[in-house]
């Protein structure tokens, strides 16, 4: 798989949030075709930007699927911090942020035509939300 490189390739900007408006504070946007792949890392404010960031990088025109991939947060609600000779702790379970479907290119249903600079703002679920 190739990573998205080249002079003059356009980038992409967007929002990545809930159907309420709340934004998705952290995770990875994925675009990807079978020969070009490129990511950007989304915000706290759920904002992200695949390209621009060094001369030559950018994503070439063409569509893409496209999948976000490290949304997933500590619960660290029951977690009690350990205090000084204790042994092992309990470790803060993972907490996944979005539906499942959205980590894979093959069951996301999210696809993007880049022609150019593109603004490309994703809503997504929560887990086991309708």
């Amino acid at each position: 798989m190739f990573f998205a490189a080249g002079c003059g390739q356009p980038k992409v900007t967007g929002t990545v949030s809930y159907s309420d408006g709340t934004p998705l504070e952290r995770g990875t946007v994925n675009f990807q075709t079978e020969t070009h792949a490129a990511m950007g890392a989304i915000s706290k404010e759920g904002h992200y930007i695949i390209g621009g960031e060094k001369a030559g990088d950018g994503v070439p025109p063409g569509t893409y699927k496209v999948f976000i991939t490290g949304a997933m947060a500590l619960d660290t609600s029951g977690v009690k911090p350990l205090e000084f000779g204790q042994g092992p702790g309990t470790i803060a379970p993972v907490i996944q942020l979005i539906d499942k479907k959205y980590e894979r290119p093959e069951t996301s249903d999210l696809t993007c035509e880049v022609k150019g600079s593109t603004v490309f703002n994703i809503e997504v679920k929560r887990p086991g939300e309708q």
